[in-house]
């Protein structure tokens, strides 16, 4: 076991979670594309609220933030609790900007008498983030601190009744009933509950059509028959314009404009898609720490501006890419004829 000393300087290892469940429980490409941009937001603030004598060893290129990674090496010492602290409070702002969105949107056709899912959206800003924290006097001390520390974990689920969303099944769907049921855990929807949430989504997802594009096929935003749960919610939201300037993302729905420009529906063309991550990366980084600081920054430099280039070279009339942050990395591919399938050596 180390000593620290005054001498010694300390370094700071941070994560938080889940990150694959957060993109994997999506749908459409927005879903994918707005998960992927909420996590580069989160770790992005995460580096801007550091203390001031903290540096960031890895990832490079902190000042771009499309593609930033969710795990973060400072030299010097973050404390955990302002870690959480600076995730929550980014993270509940999120949620804030997406509930007011709501209700302000439908503020004609359902009165603010008729929401009583406050605590529910709370619950979540609270309960839906893990951090995870390590400390060392080395690069590789911190590391393995993190990885020791993840095994302990003190996640806590969100309880609730009624219906699961139609898209996961895990968690409750979100609906302005949500919070006024007093029912058992697992019990279900009465007839009357359903019918109030069924109008509650026709509702939300004529607004959103006619919002987006009035003459668009039903269902382009928001299907009417989809049930979705608050996180779920809020990766389909971010990307709309309003609710993206409101956290100052927007980014987002520039970038998602242009991928989704060529894979519209109707237009019987042919896509593909590609995915893909980096081998024992971790591994890697644990190698470089023994060499010090300037080998890890190097590295990791290099990986972020690996994912710049790769998303900026990919041609544009081909296909584009979703995302590229860390070592992972997700993207479409245009079919050039409706009548012919891509194949997997394209």
């Amino acid at each position: 076991m180390q000593v620290e000393s005054s001498s010694s300087p300390i370094y700071t290892a941070i994560s938080f979670a889940p990150v694959q469940g957060f993109i994997e429980k999506s749908r459409k490409l927005r879903d994918l594309f707005g998960a992927s941009g909420l996590l580069s937001y989160l770790s992005k603030k995460l580096i801007e609220a550091k203390p001031g004598n903290c540096e960031v060893i890895s990832p490079g290129l902190i000042d771009f933030q499309r593609g930033m990674p969710n795990r973060i090496l400072f030299k010097g010492d973050y404390p955990r609790n302002d870690v959480a602290q600076t995730l929550l409070k980014t993270w509940q702002s999120v949620l804030d900007a997406c509930q007011l969105f709501i209700e302000q949107l439908l503020k004609e056709e359902f009165p603010e008498e008729n929401y009583h899912w406050e605590e529910q959206w709370a619950k979540w800003g609270r309960y839906h983030w893990e951090v995870f924290w390590g400390r060392g006097l080395s690069p590789g001390d911190a590391m393995t601190d993190l990885e020791t520390r993840k095994l302990r974990r003190d996640w806590v689920a969100v309880n609730w009744v009624g219906e699961s969303s139609s898209l996961s099944g895990v968690d409750a769907i979100a609906w302005p009933g949500l919070g006024k049921l007093n029912h058992s855990p697992g019990w279900p929807l009465s007839k009357d509950e359903q019918n109030q949430l069924k109008h509650f989504y026709e509702l939300l997802s004529t607004a959103l059509e006619n919002e987006e594009s009035p003459d668009a096929p039903i269902g382009k935003f928001l299907a009417p028959n989809e049930r979705l749960s608050v996180p779920e919610m809020v990766k389909r939201l971010v990307t709309w314009p309003d609710v993206a300037q409101r956290i100052d993302i927007s980014e987002l729905e520039k970038g998602f404009t242009e991928i989704h420009r060529n894979t519209r529906d109707g237009t019987g063309q042919w896509t593909g898609w590609f995915m893909g991550d980096g081998d024992h990366v971790g591994n890697k980084l644990q190698e470089l720490a023994v060499l010090g600081d300037a080998a890890i920054q190097e590295f990791s430099h290099a990986m972020r501006q690996w994912g710049q280039d790769f998303a900026r070279n990919l041609p544009k009339d081909k296909g584009r890419v979703v995302y590229a942050g860390g070592d992972d990395f997700l993207g479409v591919l245009y079919g050039q004829s409706p009548k012919h399938p891509i194949q997997p050596r394209d």
